[in-house]
């Protein structure tokens, strides 16, 4: 493997004045979060960039991959990824400077600026979504032309059981809608007020983007191995997913020092190919971003271990999808079948120094990253065997591109 990037780092690190000792403590939590993207890089899980501020200086930046494969266009400090839930947060915090305006109270109803929507609801049940709207609508494109169409849509949709972990998009959508009937300006307008107020450069929404990353997704889909594809893009004209923010990470540390407060935001984009995390710890002086393009939802596995290295605390690293050798001895013990479920089971079996795996008509073969870990070629998937207290195998962890996953009980050895 190669680390393109440790010239550069190294000269920071050369730059810092502190004790020696300070000095390699640095130098290793440094490396170490080095490691940790390369090997997500490698992966093809991460994509993208990351910025780290701790103790009011930024520690990390570092961008890995390119922003336009297509057109070999690289990250830089501007590269503006789409960032819905964090974009939500933008939005809140409009309403929140609204209201202390007294151009609004989050109980209000929402009916009190918008008299067509028939649900009875107060802006903070959008806020927190607790609307029940589903989760992804789509608009038909007649309707563009009705000046009301956000509202007539949710006048048309099903009311379900609220999910705010899930949400819907159409939440924040009205919000937006009650932002232009208080100010009595289109939300293009408020957001750019809003961005040069905290002194913001590369917030956009979708349609005036400058420097958009491009979404993607790395995996089989043409049945010739994982390969990166460019991600389908949903008509954002007529789709409503979440409020459709675009900004960079540079500008995202700026709002998030702006907030003072807690932030612990993870999400990805079901359909636009994107992955992100904003973590701020104001007790420790800390903010972490991770932007990627690729849709692969691992920025909080990511997150979670680069904060347990700057904590000097052990932490993990998903194995390579390189092939090691292992004492064939052992190969023997993963034999069995596996149930699943009541329906669906497999069997997992030792054909001389290799092993496979059987899966209804089906044979994969399981090549091994560690002595009990072991990958399927054409996928991002890996089982990893699992031993009770007697040593005996009794289980497997089902890892589909993840550090951890669904483990499945052994239910018989094979003869």
């Amino acid at each position: 493997m190669k680390y393109p990037y440790l010239f550069p780092l190294l000269l920071f690190l050369g730059a810092c004045q502190s004790s020696p000792e300070e000095e390699n403590t640095w130098e290793n939590k440094i490396l170490a979060i080095e490691e940790l993207a390369l090997r997500y890089a490698d992966l093809n899980r991460f994509n993208g960039t990351i910025l780290i501020e701790d103790a009011d200086s930024v520690i990390y930046n570092k961008s890995f991959g390119l922003a336009n494969y297509e057109e070999e266009i690289p990250f830089s400090p501007e590269t503006e990824f789409r960032i819905d839930r964090l974009g939500e947060l933008l939005i809140r915090d409009m309403v929140e400077s609204a209201s202390q305006e007294k151009l609004i109270a989050l109980e209000d109803p929402v009916q009190k600026y918008l008299p067509e929507l028939e649900d009875s609801l107060s802006i903070q049940d959008l806020l927190e979504h607790r609307s029940g709207y589903p989760g992804q609508v789509s608009l038909p494109s007649h309707d563009l032309q009705n000046e009301m169409s956000v509202v007539n849509l949710a006048n048309r949709l099903k009311r379900e059981a609220p999910d705010p972990k899930r949400g819907s998009g159409l939440d924040y959508e009205l919000v937006i809608q009650v932002l232009e009937s208080v100010h009595k300006k289109p939300f293009g307008q408020i957001l750019s007020k809003y961005v040069g107020d905290l002194g913001l450069h590369s917030t956009h929404r979708y349609n005036y983007t400058k420097n958009p990353a491009r979404g993607y997704l790395y995996h089989n889909y043409r049945g010739q191995g994982m390969e990166r594809q460019l991600s389908p893009k949903e008509d954002q004209d007529v789709y409503f997913q979440n409020t459709c923010l675009y900004s960079s990470a540079q500008d995202l540390l700026t709002f998030s020092k702006s907030e003072e407060k807690p932030l612990n935001v993870f999400a990805y984009t079901p359909q636009d190919g994107f992955n992100y995390c904003l973590v701020a710890v104001p007790e420790k002086n800390r903010t972490l971003i991770i932007l990627s393009n690729y849709k692969h939802p691992v920025a909080d596995e990511m997150a979670e271990s680069i904060q347990r290295i700057l904590d000097e605390e052990a932490y993990p690293l998903p194995l390579a999808r390189e092939v090691v050798k292992v004492d064939p001895k052992f190969l023997g013990d993963y034999e069995g079948t596996y149930a699943m479920n009541e329906a669906m089971r497999f069997e997992v079996v030792r054909k001389s120094s290799r092993l496979f795996v059987h899966l209804g008509g089906a044979r994969m073969e399981l090549y091994p990253q560690s002595q009990n870990q072991f990958f399927l070629n054409d996928r991002d998937a890996s089982m990893r065997f699992l031993r009770d207290s007697s040593g005996i195998v009794n289980q497997v962890e089902l890892l589909d591109g993840f550090l951890q996953g669904n483990v499945v009980p052994r239910v018989e050895a094979l003869p």
